[in-house]
């Protein structure tokens, strides 16, 4: 089951932005999905503007120029010939909104983008809209802050958190599509702050074990007041290639426990994240 037919890269073209690029296309030759690769750029600034207004020049043609030409670049150096690959410059006061729209318009299946990215193109700040894009996007985003999740051998799999409750079916669906088309271990986690509930919750993620029939399947119960913690120090100990969460997305961070933990684990797992909204 192969979800991820078209994938985004944004890019900075900073170290996190990089990491991005090495997961987007590590992704889209396994999956033999199409990749497309966009920088947002944002030129005005109160100098260009004086100036542009007095010699009549386009403020955005240079800056668009720019990009085009690193985004040329990055397809030679780090993307095999074998892909097909879309890039796109475009300038917008909103980052974060126009990587979304793009994603949206252009039928994305996955967003893929580093944290943290302060590169040359200093207008647009990665680790700063990464969070409003996992916020707000239609589609599963992947993120990276340390390191890249792409076609290397991934001997510790796939790991998944989830809370049990209703809608989380589509971080478990992005979660088999993946470690299956990595030929690799697949782990759901679940968080209980109530050492009586472990057993009951136990119990249930052996009944989705069967339910779910995937190979190689695995479930632990982890016992925590601090879900982010939980979740976060599972990473650190069992250090998954890709660790899965859901979020409600648009509809904001704060109505579940998932939902409410997924934009801190984004920030402090030592993997990299893929946050799925739920149905």
């Amino acid at each position: 089951m192969n979800l991820f037919r078209h994938i985004l890269v944004a890019t900075d073209f900073s170290e996190p932005a990089s990491w991005a690029l090495a997961s987007g296309a590590g992704l889209a030759s396994t999956m033999g999905a199409q990749l497309t690769l966009l920088a947002v750029v944002q030129p005005y600034r109160p100098g260009t503007l004086a100036q542009s207004s007095l010699t009549g020049a386009s403020v955005e043609a240079p800056f668009l120029r720019e990009a085009e030409a690193e985004l040329k670049k990055l397809r030679e150096a780090h993307v095999p010939q074998e892909i097909g690959v879309r890039m796109e410059a475009i300038v917008d006061l909103s980052p974060a909104g126009a990587i979304t729209d793009a994603a949206e318009a252009w039928g994305v299946d996955l967003i893929v983008l580093g944290t943290r990215g302060q590169g040359g193109f200093r207008r647009l700040l990665l680790g700063s809209v990464a969070e409003q894009v996992v916020r707000h996007a239609h589609c599963p985003v992947l993120t990276m802050g340390r390191a890249a999740f792409a076609g290397s051998a991934h001997q510790n799999g796939v790991a998944v958190a989830v809370d049990l409750t209703d809608g989380v079916e589509p971080a478990l669906d992005a979660a088999e599509s993946l470690a299956s088309a990595f030929g690799v271990s697949l782990t759901v986690v679940h968080v209980v702050d109530d050492p009586v509930e472990k057993a009951e919750a136990e119990r249930r993620l052996e009944g989705l074990r069967k339910i779910r029939q995937f190979p190689s399947l695995k479930t632990e119960v982890l016992y925590d007041d601090d879900p982010v913690d939980a979740v976060v120090d599972f990473a650190k100990r069992t250090q998954p290639e890709l660790l899965v969460v859901a979020t409600h997305g648009r509809s904001g961070l704060r109505r579940s426990v998932m939902g409410s933990i997924s934009e801190h684990v984004v920030r402090q797992a030592p993997c990299p994240v893929l946050t799925v909204r739920r149905s």
